[in-house]
């Protein structure tokens, strides 16, 4: 018997989701010439390990996941992630008639602080969007993090470790069970992988990222037509004293790459919960090579 609370509640999202695709400010007709970089995919992908290695570039800077066109944007809670001031961020936010136009303009002044030339957004949820972002930033590219999904289970079981408030960064317990995890990675992945064939969207292993890193780095890097340079090698801790505000779980992402986490689920996965894994997104690991028939 469902939960009459837990009822409301998915009820209650599904009302709020309605309403924000119904937004003409998040969804209404936009263009952008702007060469952005967007790196979508499940969460848990590689995602993060891929900003973090790109943001080395001497031309690219990145950031946090913003969510700009997943859910609706929380002044406060975006400049405090991207440190900058909340009362400009809040003045350019009224200013803009789209999000489109606002992530250009945001993104931009961020771009040029740091002395760079281009920016990277990295926010997985946004694989849903590639529609609506492929059309509306016509010169941009799209990197899809993929990788197998009885591994990204394994670790959105207990993902995220902390999220970000208006109160600061708020350390949580989450014990997600397998069966969530693994519909959402199905659910993810496959919202990227319709794309995959689009001229403007690489599909990137995460294995291949962490077992060939420069060979991987080599391709992304041809794909958004910018130099491969050395520094996207070399592993560096988060240069802002803010590191925690900026990536509360992700932070071994800037360090030493480690493929120590492929295959992590022959040690982590009760036979159940890989049986529940194996009946949810079978065919799709399948698919992907990752278990044969």
């Amino acid at each position: 018997m469902i939960n009459p609370i837990h009822g409301f509640r998915r009820l209650s999202r599904l009302w709020a989701d309605r309403k924000f695709q119904q937004s003409t400010f998040y969804r209404g007709p936009a263009e952008s010439n702007v060469e952005a970089v967007f790196i979508v995919g499940c969460g848990r992908s590689g995602t993060t390990l891929l900003r973090a290695m790109l943001e080395r570039h001497p031309r690219l800077w990145g950031g946090p996941e913003s969510w700009i066109f997943a859910q609706r944007i929380d002044p406060v809670i975006l400049s405090w992630k991207f440190e900058t001031d909340p009362s400009e961020t809040r003045a350019l936010l009224a200013s803009c008639s789209t999000a489109v136009e606002f992530s250009e303009r945001y993104f931009g002044k961020c771009t040029v602080a740091a002395g760079k030339s281009r920016w990277v957004e990295k926010t997985p949820r946004h694989v849903h969007c590639l529609p609506y972002l492929l059309t509306s930033f016509p010169r941009a590219r799209f990197i899809h993090m993929v990788r197998d999904g009885r591994d990204v289970a394994c670790s959105l079981r207990n993902h995220p470790k902390a999220a970000i408030r208006r109160s600061g960064v708020v350390p949580l317990k989450m014990n997600h069970p397998i069966s969530f995890c693994i519909n959402r990675w199905l659910a993810d992945t496959s919202a990227g992988l319709a794309l995959q064939t689009h001229p403007r969207v690489l599909t990137l292993r995460y294995e291949s990222l962490v077992r060939e890193t420069e060979r991987t780095l080599r391709t992304a890097c041809e794909f958004i037509n910018e130099d491969f340079t050395p520094e996207l090698m070399r592993p560096t801790s988060e240069a802002t004293p803010n590191a925690q505000t900026r990536a509360p779980s992700n932070l071994a992402s800037f360090e030493t790459v480690n493929a120590g986490s492929i295959g992590r689920w022959m040690r982590d996965l009760s036979p159940t919960e890989l049986q529940t894994c194996l009946r949810t997104a079978g065919p799709l690991l399948e698919a992907l090579g990752y278990i044969t028939p």
